[in-house]
């Protein structure tokens, strides 16, 4: 039979993304209900690499292994596959694209503690393919960021006086927005109604200006301007608003004229800095809490300790009817 006659939905040629996961050498997942010995059985999520493909056939190659005792993975031989591609979208340009499915287990060689190396899968059409965030999205909790202020314009501000007018808290009635969340390509956050109804095709730029908390805090705040991107609702409340970043303030020129980063690509160059000390702030603040917690574990222990050792002289504190004397 001619190949190209195979090529259906009830045979779909899946050859092309595992062939692009093994090129890309992408990090792959498998997830499988195996049993680990004559007693135990576990959920088990196998990490490693696709090393070959064949039509519908991949062979896995593990290097790594996650384990948790329930029944949630697909049961040993079927299992789960999941993995990420960059996928050319235009000139000079990638998205980069999540692949889900299930598989058959047909072949297995095993490793160290009987665990599976080496598998030959039977693969089918991803059951669920949508595109991956170019960068991960950090909240903005109390004691992130301060002063912050969103208005529309219909072109860059070019003096820092016109910026400043644009920024001041009472023009027009506005009321300050609420950072949901960031990343270094946009922002998530709550705003004024009629700000917020504004339609995605419009003109104008938002204009987000805002200072983080940081240790070293900065003596002059953030500034981006955005494109509106969605709208998203809220079950405990108002809709927020999705703005993409399309310039950042170069903070460091002087003077009154003002010049702008475009920043749509590869995002901003100022936020990774200030997500690296919010890290480092929510680290030390576990450690905190954590030696908090073993100081009150340690003072319950020695309170309990204490009551068990005040009985009346002569009297065990607690017998037994089997006892000898």
């Amino acid at each position: 039979m001619n190949p190209r006659d195979k090529l259906n939905l009830w045979q779909p040629d899946i050859l092309g993304i595992f062939q692009a996961a093994r090129a890309q050498r992408s990090a792959v997942t498998l997830r499988c209900h195996l049993r680990l010995d004559a007693i135990n059985e576990a959920d088990v999520t196998l990490h490693g690499g696709i090393t070959a493909v064949s039509g519908q056939m991949a062979r896995f190659r593990a290097e790594g292994y996650d384990f948790a005792f329930g029944d949630r993975a697909p049961q040993d031989p079927a299992c789960a596959y999941a993995f990420s591609l960059d996928l050319p979208r235009a000139l000079r340009d990638v998205i980069r694209v999540e692949y889900e499915g299930r598989a058959t287990i047909l072949e297995r060689e095993l490793g160290r503690n009987n665990l599976p190396k080496t598998l030959e899968l039977r693969v089918s059409l991803p059951s669920k393919i949508r595109r991956r965030r170019r960068h991960d999205r950090i909240a903005c909790g109390p004691g992130r960021v301060e002063d912050a202020a969103l208005a529309l314009v219909e072109a860059p501000p070019r003096r820092r006086g016109d910026l400043e007018r644009l920024l001041a808290a009472p023009f027009a009635g506005r009321e300050a927005p609420s950072l949901l969340n960031l990343s270094v390509s946009g922002a998530c956050l709550l705003a004024g109604e009629s700000i917020r109804q504004k339609l995605m095709a419009a003109q104008e730029r938002y204009l987000l200006s805002f200072v983080p908390c940081t240790p070293g805090r900065a003596a002059r705040p953030l500034v981006f301007l955005g494109r509106k991107v969605g709208v998203y609702p809220r079950p405990e409340g108002s809709a927020a608003l999705r703005i993409r970043f399309c310039d950042e303030l170069d903070a460091g020129t002087p003077g009154e004229e003002l010049r702008w980063l475009n920043i749509e690509r590869n995002g901003s160059a100022a936020l990774p800095r200030v997500f690296r000390h919010w890290e480092a702030m929510d680290a030390e603040a576990a450690k905190l809490a954590a030696r908090e917690a073993e100081q009150a574990a340690l003072a319950t222990a020695e309170e309990n300790a204490a009551g068990e050792g005040a009985v009346t002289p002569g009297v065990l504190p607690v017998s037994f009817p089997d006892e000898e004397p």
